[in-house]
């Protein structure tokens, strides 16, 4: 499975949800980018990448902002759509997105994400956790000031 959108703060039910899948043994990779265009949501993306980390869930970040929004289950299906990975999208815009079951339209997108993938930077679960206590702080206040102002969903 691959989880592909400019912005990630999952909701609770996202955590558990792909949590589930990790227990069955099903592969997740997530494509991000290294920086949005929006400071706290990048900020708010990286509180996150820890637990994803432990969780099994690798990791690729892109130089490059990303605009695309989707998962891409086997070549079975792939939904991509308007909906971000974050509050937003889940609870308070109206967004649409499309499943597609063609395989050989899922192969095309897949085809796409891949060609994304191979420019990105793999998230090193060590290497991650040696960032400075000022980085934690950013992530701290970004995700306080998420759900300040989105919830505690």
């Amino acid at each position: 499975m691959i989880l592909f959108s400019p912005y990630y703060f999952p909701d609770k039910k996202l955590l558990m949800a792909l949590w589930r899948a990790r227990r069955r043994g099903v592969k997740i990779d997530l494509l991000l980018p290294l920086r949005s265009d929006i400071r706290l949501m990048t900020y708010a993306s990286y509180a996150w990448f820890s637990l994803m980390s432990k969780l099994g869930v690798k990791i690729y970040l892109s130089e490059q902002m990303i605009h695309g929004k989707g998962v891409i289950v086997d070549d079975e299906l792939a939904v991509v759509g308007s909906a971000n990975l974050e509050h937003t999208s889940f609870y308070d815009d109206y967004e649409v997105n499309v499943r597609l079951r063609d395989k050989g339209v899922v192969k095309k997108i897949k085809d796409k994400i891949f060609s994304w993938m191979e420019k990105t930077i793999a998230l090193n679960e060590q290497e991650w956790e040696k960032r400075s206590w000022g980085q934690r702080l950013k992530e701290k206040i970004a995700m306080f000031l998420y759900r300040l102002w989105h919830g505690d969903k």
